[in-house]
């Protein structure tokens, strides 16, 4: 049985450049994983296997942006079942082929380690046809990253205030 006062929470945040930070760790048996979702563009974490990075094999949070009506970022958790390797992504658009990707327990030598998983997620690039999509305005970007710098610094007010 897993004691959950012995679990350790591990956060993965989705930053705008289209990066799982940590992309790669280490986590026991039971401890939680806290995917944090805290830009305005569409992400998720989906569960893959090493020989297909870029599909669907297990676990999936659905889509997110930070900020879906509650002023906070989205969190999705999942809780680890033992020291195996989970091979993760990220299933919006083109974003797994273009490297966001993330690996729970990753062999750290021989031919499964984070790197080739990172090498085989982006080789898929070269497969198939990349399709195009719709450019955001930067302006439109920038003006929605104020607005979040702005929140985030009247919720610092307010935290000092109490």
């Amino acid at each position: 049985m897993l004691d959950p006062v012995a679990a350790c929470f591990h956060w993965v945040t989705f930053r705008i450049l289209g990066v799982m930070t940590p992309n790669n760790f280490t986590a026991a048996a039971g401890d939680i994983i806290a995917f944090e979702f805290v830009t305005v563009i569409s992400h998720s974490v989906v569960q893959s296997s090493f020989n297909n990075p870029c599909i669907r094999s297990g676990f999936d949070s659905g889509t997110h942006i930070a900020n879906e009506g509650t002023g906070q970022p989205y969190v999705f958790n999942y809780t680890v079942a033992d020291t195996s390797p989970v091979w993760l992504f990220c299933d919006v658009s083109t974003h797994c082929k273009e490297g966001m990707v993330a690996a729970i327990n990753p062999p750290t030598s021989g031919d499964q380690t984070f790197a080739a998983f990172l090498a085989k997620a982006e080789a898929r690039v070269s497969r198939e046809p990349r399709r195009s999509r719709p450019r955001t305005p930067r302006i439109g970007v920038a003006r929605l990253l104020l607005r979040r710098q702005a929140h985030l610094a009247q919720v610092l007010r307010r935290e000092r205030l109490r």
